[in-house]
């Protein structure tokens, strides 16, 4: 028998919160992938709480995780509560955000870019994995983002 307990679900009233309130947080992270796409939102609660939307595919997730809840030998997603959300929840998230979302992806190609010109001289394994990182940066952002950027 597994000890493993299910995970917290978030109420129906948390996730109507995030949505009135989202417009308030800030932008603290931002990962970008050919599978999927992670924004995080901490908003100015007492609880500090980060919010975590990620979209794989068809399926879109929020996780709110606490700060102020101890950690546990799980770490802290031992402490997250998440649901399914409607990808149409991102897709505000996206348009409210956008500016901020925009510099995150433009830096991340900045990176991306001096990742390149480093990795260049040394192997050709690191040169072609900087090359598919920028690529695969490139690809998602214009799929966010058609008119800031092209494939």
């Amino acid at each position: 028998m597994s000890d493993v307990n299910p995970p917290m679900m978030l109420s129906s009233h948390e996730i109507l919160r995030f949505s009135a309130e989202q417009a308030r947080m800030h932008l603290r992270h931002l990962a970008l992938y050919r599978d999927r796409v992670c924004i995080a939102l901490r908003d100015d609660s007492p609880a500090q709480n980060l919010w975590e939307l990620l979209h794989i595919g068809d399926t879109a997730r929020l996780t709110r995780f606490s700060k102020l809840r101890p950690l546990s030998f799980d770490g802290p997603a031992a402490h997250g509560l998440a649901s399914t959300i409607t990808p149409d929840l991102i897709t505000r998230v996206l348009t409210t955000h956008r500016p901020a979302i925009v510099q995150a992806i433009r830096q991340q190609i900045e990176r991306s870019i001096d990742d390149q010109a480093n990795a260049t001289g040394l192997d050709e394994h690191g040169a072609r994995a900087a090359d598919d990182r920028m690529r695969e940066l490139q690809q998602v952002a214009s799929r966010l983002f058609p008119q800031d950027f092209t494939a």
